[in-house]
């Protein structure tokens, strides 16, 4: 052995089992690329998308609402047989999310003025009870005018009132018009009589 080799630091040495990655070190934590292989019908599909023959949302138009819901295509016989696929594309599963909606949204727009009426018809038959009625009709003026306010404040003194009580510093001035003489007095009623010193 040389001289002065005793003082350098031993070398790391990888543990038994190795490294582990919870503990934040070593050269296993890098993130890695993973190489999935897609079946034959999706390779398929997702390749005629990327060649430009159709887009995931024409792709999806044709799915039913199951397919949609799943993000699972049905075999040829129009089945859900056998093992669903580990991996689809993250974009059919969007646009599945998409087509969805888009078919929700055109639903209820050609029936919400059936629907309203329905329910409105539903809110005067007679064999319901009164509060039954109110609650109901409560509901629909809510949903269309937004709802009622539960508290409500009223203040006793006004900042204006005070503003006209500044200017007029008189109830004996007669060029004040009459509906803010008006509004003197009845601050003063308020008030107390007259706060102001001559």
């Amino acid at each position: 052995m040389a001289a002065g080799t005793d003082d350098l630091p031993a070398a790391p040495v990888r543990p038994p089992g190795g490294v582990n990655n919870q503990a934040g070190y070593g050269r296993d934590d890098r993130p890695r690329d993973i190489t999935v292989r897609l079946g034959k019908r999706w390779s398929e599909i997702v390749g005629n998308v990327k060649a430009g023959e159709y887009t995931w949302a024409e792709f999806v138009d044709g799915l039913d609402e199951e397919e949609l819901a799943r993000g699972q295509l049905k075999d040829k016989n129009g089945k859900f047989q056998g093992r669903p696929p580990t991996v689809v594309p993250r974009e059919f599963l969007l646009a599945c999310q998409r087509e969805m909606k888009r078919r929700f949204d055109e639903l209820f727009q050609s029936d919400v003025i059936p629907i309203a009426k329905e329910y409105l018809k539903m809110a005067q038959s007679k064999d319901l009870k009164p509060e039954t009625k109110a609650k109901m009709l409560q509901y629909a003026m809510e949903r269309v005018f937004g709802g009622i306010p539960k508290d409500v404040t009223i203040r006793q003194e006004q900042p204006w009132e005070q503003l006209v009580v500044n200017v007029m510093g008189s109830d004996d001035d007669r060029q004040i018009p009459p509906h803010l003489q008006e509004r003197y007095e009845r601050y003063e009623e308020r008030k107390g009589g007259d706060n102001f010193e001559e």
